[in-house]
C-alpha cells in the first residue's frame, strides 16, 4: 500500500495539465519616451522614441519632428535642431545650480515634460594610494582615493574610472629586393575604454550598485566629511596606460534610474527576483530628463 501510494504521488507531481488562455490585454496610445542627460560640459541632447504595445518585440520607434522646449529656472532658453532619426540637439551648456525644465510634443501624442535641478558644488577627490595585487587570483588594481564632501546639500555620487593606452600601429611591408616581409611602425592608435570596476565600501556590500562600469554611493553615512574610498579595477595589461577616475555629483533622479537599472540587470532572468521599476522622471509619458556634474584625476601607472 506504502509502493502504490508512493506511486501516485510521483504521477500526480509530474504530470500537469495545459490550458490555453484567451487575454484581451487593452491595447492603450503610445506614449513618447525622452531621455536626457546633462552636464556643463557639453550642450544639451534629447533622445526622443515612443513607447511600445507590450506584447510587441520591435524596438522603440525614433520619433522626428517634434518640438523640444528647454527653460532655464522658467525662462524659455535656447533652441533645439534635429539632427539625426530622433536626436535633438540645442546650444545651451548647462549651468550649476539651476532648475532645468524640458517640454516635447508632436502631433499624435500626448505632451511631456520634465524637470530637476542641477547639482550646485564641483565634487574635490584626491589620490591616496594606488597599486597592483592579485585579488581571487586575477590581477587587479587598487585605487584609493578621498571625497571632500559638502555638508550643506545631500550628495549622490557616480563613480567611473576609464584607461587610455596607445598602441602601435603595425604595417607589414613587403621588400621585393630581398622578397621578404617585414613590420613596420606607421603611427600610433590610441585607445580608451571604460573599466569594469567593484567598490570596496561596506555600506554597499552586496549591492548591484557597487560593481559594473560605474558604482554609486551617497553621503548619508559621511554627510559633510572627509570620506575614503577603494576600488577594484580589472586590468589585463602589461605596459603604462593612464588611468581617470570621475566622480559625478548627481541629481537624485539621476542617481535612482542607474541604481534601479543595475538591480533589474542583476535579476533578470531569476523567477523569484521582486519585480524593479526603472526610475522616470517624465511626466505623462517615459524616459529620464536628469543631470550631473563631475571632476577627475589622472594618474600615469606602470604596469609592468
Amino acid at each position: 500500500m506504502k509502493k502504490l501510494t508512493a506511486y501516485i504521488t510521483l504521477l500526480l507531481i509530474f504530470s500537469s495539465c495545459e490550458i490555453v488562455l484567451d487575454v484581451d490585454i487593452p491595447e492603450e496610445p503610445t506614449r513618447l519616451v525622452l531621455n536626457s542627460v546633462i552636464n556643463p560640459d557639453s550642450t544639451i541632447v534629447v533622445d526622443l522614441s515612443e513607447d511600445s504595445f507590450i506584447l510587441e518585440e520591435d524596438e522603440f520607434t525614433q520619433v522626428r519632428g517634434a518640438n523640444i522646449e528647454l527653460l532655464e529656472n522658467g525662462n524659455p532658453v535656447g533652441l533645439f535642431e534635429e539632427t539625426g532619426n530622433g536626436i535633438y540637439r540645442s546650444n545651451v551648456y548647462p549651468t550649476p545650480g539651476v532648475n532645468y525644465e524640458i517640454r516635447a510634443s508632436k502631433n499624435g501624442f500626448e505632451s511631456i515634460s520634465g524637470e530637476f535641478l542641477l547639482p550646485t558644488t564641483t565634487p574635490t577627490i584626491s589620490t591616496v594610494d594606488i597599486r597592483t595585487t592579485n585579488r581571487n587570483g586575477y590581477p587587479q588594481l587598487v585605487w584609493e582615493f578621498e571625497i571632500n564632501d559638502n555638508g550643506s546639500e545631500e550628495n549622490f555620487y557616480e563613480i567611473a574610472t576609464y584607461t587610455q593606452i596607445e598602441w602601435p600601429i603595425i604595417d607589414v611591408i613587403y621588400d621585393e629586393l630581398t622578397e621578404t616581409f617585414y613590420e613596420d611602425t606607421i603611427g600610433i592608435d590610441t585607445l580608451i575604454y571604460v573599466d569594469y570596476l567593484e567598490l570596496d565600501y561596506s555600506e554597499f556590500d552586496d549591492d548591484p550598485s557597487s560593481w559594473g562600469n560605474s558604482v554609486l554611493v551617497d553621503d548619508k553615512s559621511f554627510n559633510g566629511q572627509r570620506q575614503n574610498f577603494k576600488v577594484f579595477i580589472d586590468y589585463w595589461e602589461d605596459t603604462a596606460v593612464q588611468k581617470r577616475l570621475v566622480l559625478r555629483n548627481c541629481d537624485e533622479t539621476y542617481f535612482n534610474y542607474v541604481r534601479s537599472s543595475k538591480i533589474q540587470d542583476w535579476n533578470d532572468g531569476d523567477p523569484f527576483a521582486q519585480p524593479v521599476f526603472v526610475t522616470s522622471n517624465i511626466e505623462n509619458g517615459y524616459g529620464l530628463f536628469s543631470g550631473y556634474i563631475s571632476t577627475s584625476i589622472i594618474e600615469e601607472i606602470d604596469l609592468d
